[in-house]
């Protein structure tokens, strides 16, 4: 059964003694060297003679390290057909040891990287490049990727990060609601903020939380669809928001904030003592809401023509 086992797997899979030289091939290996009619066997022959000369040389290192129990994670390689054509794969060394323990030998699985490796590793490019700390989830709510931001931003290192479920960057009091909204955004995904309208945190590795803005949008792929989260700490932006707010409720005048297009942003309290509306109706509202009719015809103008040359100005309604 064992045999038929390893026979029977789609990687490939070598038995290479501690001189180098290969005494087993599954057949997937068999397949994946003898690319063409030629019947030359594999058994028998130098590993190190199988791969681009580059590598040469790391695999002779592995095979050291192995000598000395060492666990191996998997690399990448360039390995040569019979047929002289170079195919990129990775592999995974790991010891072969008799019933006493002892290294009798070395296995080696190879598998082909694939076109999903490809393109991963442009998407993981193009992270790094993002100001933001980004993450990258599957439809399970695993991170398959993550940048240096992100690192830096929560204090895990990206291979701590790869597979997590991405709950362990949610603070304890939102884990209630975070898996059944994301499998909901993943029924209708889109392009939008997280959390509009509400006051959103994000854990550290230390379990310190920070206050975060959270972008996310869909990725569309031949996997699947993944969604790619752009999260920026705001509690710098947040402590400063509060000061600016405070400043403008000490203030003896009503104080009215504006953007460029004439939507109330900010008020102060003196606003709804002299007009009488709660903050909650201004908010959202174009600011001519406080203007007399007689007057409105013209403010828009005279606000356009504020944006364009921005400067102290004082205007008398009445």
């Amino acid at each position: 059964m064992k045999n038929h086992i390893v026979d029977s797997a789609t990687d490939s899979i070598l038995g290479i003694s501690l001189t180098g030289k290969v005494l087993y091939a599954n057949h997937a290996a068999i397949a994946l060297f003898q690319d063409s009619d030629q019947p030359d066997s594999l058994q028998g022959r130098s590993f190190i003679s199988l791969l681009a000369p580059e590598y040469k040389d790391a695999f002779e290192v592995s095979l050291e390290r192995l000598k000395f129990n060492e666990h191996l994670e998997i690399v990448k390689s360039e390995i040569v057909t019979f047929s002289d054509i170079k195919k990129s794969v990775f592999i995974q060394y790991s010891s072969i040891l008799d019933e006493n323990g002892r290294i009798i030998g070395v296995s080696a699985v190879l598998r082909l990287a694939s076109q999903t490796y490809k393109v991963a590793s442009k998407a993981q490019a193009l992270l790094e490049t993002a100001p933001d700390a980004m993450v990258i989830v599957n439809k399970q709510g695993q991170i398959v990727l993550a940048n240096a931001q992100t690192e830096s931003l929560f204090g895990y290192t990206k291979d701590e990060l790869l597979g997590q479920e991405v709950e362990v960057l949610i603070p304890d009091s939102f884990l209630k609601y975070h898996k059944s909204h994301r499998e909901t955004y993943f029924k209708q995904p889109t392009t939008r903020s997280m959390g509009k309208g509400i006051e959103l945190y994000a854990k550290r590795k230390d379990s310190s939380t920070f206050q975060a803005e959270i972008s996310l949008s869909p990725l569309i792929t031949e996997e699947g669809t993944f969604v790619s989260a752009a999260i920026r700490d705001i509690t710098e932006r947040k402590r400063g928001e509060q000061m600016f707010r405070g400043l403008l409720e000490s203030a003896p005048d009503a104080m009215v904030i504006v953007s460029k297009d004439g939507i109330i942003q900010l008020v102060n309290t003196q606003v709804e003592n002299i007009f009488g509306y709660n903050k909650s109706e201004l908010i959202g509202k174009r600011v001519e809401i406080l203007i007399p009719d007689r007057f409105r015809g013209n403010h828009t103008s005279h606000r356009d023509g504020f944006f364009q040359t921005p400067k102290p100005a004082q205007w008398e309604l009445g």
